[in-house]
Protein backbone atom coordinates (compact mmCIF):
# COMPACT_ATOMS: atom_id res chain seq x y z
CA UNK A 1 0.00 0.00 0.00
CA UNK A 2 1.64 3.24 -1.17
CA UNK A 3 -0.60 5.37 1.01
CA UNK A 4 -0.77 9.12 0.49
CA UNK A 5 2.22 10.57 -1.37
CA UNK A 6 3.86 13.89 -0.56
CA UNK A 7 6.98 15.54 -1.97
CA UNK A 8 9.09 17.87 0.17
CA UNK A 9 12.40 19.02 -1.27
CA UNK A 10 14.32 15.96 -2.44
CA UNK A 11 12.21 13.50 -0.46
CA UNK A 12 9.09 11.55 -1.49
CA UNK A 13 6.99 10.56 1.54
CA UNK A 14 4.48 7.69 1.57
CA UNK A 15 2.09 7.99 4.50
CA UNK A 16 -0.26 5.24 5.65
CA UNK A 17 -2.32 4.90 8.82
CA UNK A 18 0.59 3.25 10.64
CA UNK A 19 3.80 4.06 8.76
CA UNK A 20 5.73 6.84 7.05
CA UNK A 21 8.28 5.91 4.37
CA UNK A 22 10.79 8.34 2.91
CA UNK A 23 12.31 7.90 -0.56
CA UNK A 24 15.27 10.06 -1.59
CA UNK A 25 16.01 11.31 -5.09
CA UNK A 26 19.72 10.49 -5.09
CA UNK A 27 20.37 12.14 -8.45
CA UNK A 28 18.85 15.39 -7.25
CA UNK A 29 20.79 15.27 -4.00
CA UNK A 30 24.02 14.55 -5.88
CA UNK A 31 23.38 17.49 -8.20
CA UNK A 32 22.87 19.86 -5.28
CA UNK A 33 26.01 18.63 -3.54
CA UNK A 34 28.02 19.19 -6.72
CA UNK A 35 26.62 22.73 -6.87
CA UNK A 36 27.84 23.28 -3.31
CA UNK A 37 31.32 22.10 -4.29
CA UNK A 38 31.36 24.38 -7.33
CA UNK A 39 30.56 27.33 -5.07
CA UNK A 40 33.08 26.29 -2.40
CA UNK A 41 35.78 23.84 -3.46
CA UNK A 42 36.83 23.55 0.18
CA UNK A 43 33.48 22.29 1.46
CA UNK A 44 34.71 19.00 2.93
CA UNK A 45 31.27 18.11 4.26
CA UNK A 46 29.87 18.28 0.72
CA UNK A 47 32.55 15.88 -0.56
CA UNK A 48 31.78 13.49 2.31
CA UNK A 49 28.04 13.63 1.71
CA UNK A 50 28.52 13.23 -2.04
CA UNK A 51 30.61 10.12 -1.50
CA UNK A 52 28.06 8.75 0.96
CA UNK A 53 25.20 9.31 -1.50
CA UNK A 54 27.10 7.44 -4.21
CA UNK A 55 28.03 4.68 -1.78
CA UNK A 56 24.38 4.18 -0.82
CA UNK A 57 23.57 3.96 -4.53
CA UNK A 58 26.28 1.24 -4.79
CA UNK A 59 28.35 3.49 -7.05
CA UNK A 60 31.44 2.65 -5.04
CA UNK A 61 34.11 3.78 -7.52
CA UNK A 62 32.41 7.16 -7.91
CA UNK A 63 32.11 7.36 -4.13
CA UNK A 64 35.88 6.88 -3.84
CA UNK A 65 36.38 9.67 -6.37
CA UNK A 66 34.37 12.03 -4.15
CA UNK A 67 36.29 11.03 -1.03
CA UNK A 68 39.61 11.46 -2.87
CA UNK A 69 38.58 14.93 -4.05
CA UNK A 70 37.67 15.83 -0.48
CA UNK A 71 41.02 14.61 0.81
CA UNK A 72 42.78 16.62 -1.87
CA UNK A 73 40.78 19.72 -0.96
CA UNK A 74 41.66 19.25 2.70
CA UNK A 75 45.32 20.03 1.93
CA UNK A 76 44.41 23.71 1.93
CA UNK A 77 42.75 23.48 5.34
CA UNK A 78 44.22 23.96 8.81
CA UNK A 79 45.19 20.39 9.71
CA UNK A 80 45.14 21.25 13.40
CA UNK A 81 41.52 22.37 13.34
CA UNK A 82 39.32 19.90 15.24
CA UNK A 83 36.46 20.02 12.74
CA UNK A 84 38.85 19.44 9.84
CA UNK A 85 40.44 16.49 11.62
CA UNK A 86 37.02 14.96 12.20
CA UNK A 87 36.01 15.35 8.56
CA UNK A 88 39.32 13.90 7.40
CA UNK A 89 38.77 10.86 9.60
CA UNK A 90 35.29 10.35 8.17
CA UNK A 91 36.51 10.79 4.59
CA UNK A 92 39.26 8.22 5.07
CA UNK A 93 37.04 5.72 6.90
CA UNK A 94 34.31 6.03 4.26
CA UNK A 95 36.89 5.60 1.50
CA UNK A 96 37.90 2.29 3.09
CA UNK A 97 34.26 1.17 3.18
CA UNK A 98 33.84 1.81 -0.54
CA UNK A 99 36.99 -0.15 -1.41
CA UNK A 100 35.81 -2.94 0.88
CA UNK A 101 32.36 -2.92 -0.73
CA UNK A 102 33.97 -3.33 -4.16
CA UNK A 103 35.77 -6.38 -2.81
CA UNK A 104 32.54 -7.79 -1.43
CA UNK A 105 30.84 -7.38 -4.81
CA UNK A 106 33.41 -9.69 -6.38
CA UNK A 107 34.03 -12.06 -3.47
CA UNK A 108 33.40 -15.68 -4.52
CA UNK A 109 32.68 -14.44 -8.06
CA UNK A 110 36.10 -13.24 -9.17
CA UNK A 111 38.43 -13.59 -6.21
CA UNK A 112 41.39 -12.11 -8.08
CA UNK A 113 39.47 -8.86 -8.54
CA UNK A 114 38.11 -9.10 -5.01
CA UNK A 115 41.60 -9.52 -3.58
CA UNK A 116 42.82 -6.49 -5.51
CA UNK A 117 40.01 -4.41 -4.02
CA UNK A 118 40.57 -5.75 -0.51
CA UNK A 119 44.26 -4.89 -0.90
CA UNK A 120 43.28 -1.30 -1.69
CA UNK A 121 40.96 -1.38 1.31
CA UNK A 122 43.81 -2.58 3.51
CA UNK A 123 45.94 0.33 2.32
CA UNK A 124 43.08 2.73 3.09
CA UNK A 125 42.33 1.31 6.56
CA UNK A 126 42.22 3.91 9.32
CA UNK A 127 42.33 1.59 12.33
CA UNK A 128 43.03 -1.96 13.42
CA UNK A 129 39.43 -3.09 13.03
CA UNK A 130 39.34 -2.08 9.37
CA UNK A 131 42.75 -3.68 8.77
CA UNK A 132 41.54 -6.97 10.25
CA UNK A 133 38.39 -6.95 8.09
CA UNK A 134 40.41 -6.42 4.90
CA UNK A 135 43.11 -8.92 5.84
CA UNK A 136 40.57 -11.56 6.74
CA UNK A 137 38.91 -11.25 3.35
CA UNK A 138 42.30 -11.33 1.60
CA UNK A 139 43.12 -14.58 3.33
CA UNK A 140 39.73 -16.02 2.40
CA UNK A 141 40.32 -15.05 -1.24
CA UNK A 142 43.65 -16.88 -1.21
CA UNK A 143 42.20 -19.96 0.44
CA UNK A 144 39.27 -19.99 -2.00
CA UNK A 145 41.77 -19.83 -4.84
CA UNK A 146 43.56 -22.89 -3.44
CA UNK A 147 46.61 -20.93 -2.31
CA UNK A 148 46.95 -21.76 1.40
CA UNK A 149 50.71 -21.29 1.29
CA UNK A 150 50.74 -18.41 -1.17
CA UNK A 151 51.81 -15.77 1.35
CA UNK A 152 55.52 -15.35 1.93
CA UNK A 153 57.13 -12.56 3.90
CA UNK A 154 59.08 -10.27 1.58
CA UNK A 155 60.44 -6.94 2.72
CA UNK A 156 57.91 -6.59 5.52
CA UNK A 157 54.98 -7.45 3.28
CA UNK A 158 53.24 -10.69 2.39
CA UNK A 159 53.12 -11.36 -1.32
CA UNK A 160 50.57 -13.77 -2.73
CA UNK A 161 50.81 -15.31 -6.17
CA UNK A 162 48.61 -13.55 -8.66
CA UNK A 163 49.93 -10.14 -7.66
CA UNK A 164 48.07 -9.83 -4.35
CA UNK A 165 49.88 -8.35 -1.37
CA UNK A 166 49.06 -8.77 2.31
CA UNK A 167 50.63 -6.37 4.78
CA UNK A 168 50.11 -8.35 7.98
CA UNK A 169 49.61 -11.96 9.14
CA UNK A 170 49.57 -14.01 12.37
CA UNK A 171 52.65 -15.56 13.97
CA UNK A 172 54.76 -18.37 12.47
CA UNK A 173 53.12 -21.18 14.39
CA UNK A 174 54.14 -23.92 11.96
CA UNK A 175 57.81 -22.85 12.37
CA UNK A 176 58.17 -22.70 8.61
CA UNK A 177 60.43 -19.68 8.71
CA UNK A 178 57.83 -17.33 7.25
CA UNK A 179 54.51 -16.02 8.47
CA UNK A 180 52.06 -17.00 5.75
CA UNK A 181 48.55 -18.22 5.06
CA UNK A 182 49.38 -21.69 6.35
CA UNK A 183 49.74 -19.98 9.72
CA UNK A 184 46.59 -17.99 9.08
CA UNK A 185 44.64 -21.15 8.30
CA UNK A 186 45.75 -22.54 11.65
CA UNK A 187 44.72 -19.36 13.40
CA UNK A 188 41.32 -19.50 11.70
CA UNK A 189 40.86 -23.11 12.88
CA UNK A 190 41.76 -22.14 16.46
CA UNK A 191 39.66 -18.96 16.54
CA UNK A 192 36.97 -19.61 19.12
CA UNK A 193 36.34 -16.25 20.76
CA UNK A 194 37.02 -14.81 24.21
CA UNK A 195 34.80 -17.25 26.12
CA UNK A 196 36.37 -20.48 24.84
CA UNK A 197 39.40 -22.20 26.34
CA UNK A 198 42.52 -22.66 24.22
CA UNK A 199 43.39 -26.26 23.31
CA UNK A 200 47.05 -27.29 23.48
CA UNK A 201 47.75 -27.12 19.73
CA UNK A 202 46.37 -23.56 19.64
CA UNK A 203 48.58 -22.08 22.37
CA UNK A 204 50.86 -20.47 19.80
CA UNK A 205 48.01 -18.30 18.56
CA UNK A 206 47.10 -17.16 22.08
CA UNK A 207 49.45 -14.18 21.83
CA UNK A 208 48.20 -12.41 24.96
CA UNK A 209 48.14 -15.54 27.10
CA UNK A 210 44.55 -15.09 28.26
CA UNK A 211 43.60 -18.71 27.56
CA UNK A 212 41.50 -17.93 24.47
CA UNK A 213 42.20 -17.35 20.77
CA UNK A 214 40.26 -14.33 19.55
CA UNK A 215 40.60 -11.19 17.41
CA UNK A 216 42.67 -9.52 20.10
CA UNK A 217 45.34 -12.12 19.40
CA UNK A 218 45.01 -11.45 15.69
CA UNK A 219 45.51 -7.71 16.19
CA UNK A 220 48.53 -8.32 18.46
CA UNK A 221 50.04 -10.66 15.86
CA UNK A 222 50.11 -7.95 13.19
CA UNK A 223 53.62 -6.74 12.41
Amino acid sequence: DAGNLFIAGDVLYSVTATKIHAFFDLKEIESKLQERIQKDAGDLTAYLELGDVRHRAEQFERAIEAYDEGLKASAKKDQNDGAVKDLLQHLKASRFESFFALGELNFNKDNAVAAARFTLALGAATDGAQSIRALWRLAECALAAGQPAAAAKVGGEFEMTGGFRIAHAPTDCDEGGTVNLVDFAGFQACLAGPDQSTVVECHCYDTDGDGAVDLWDFSRAQA
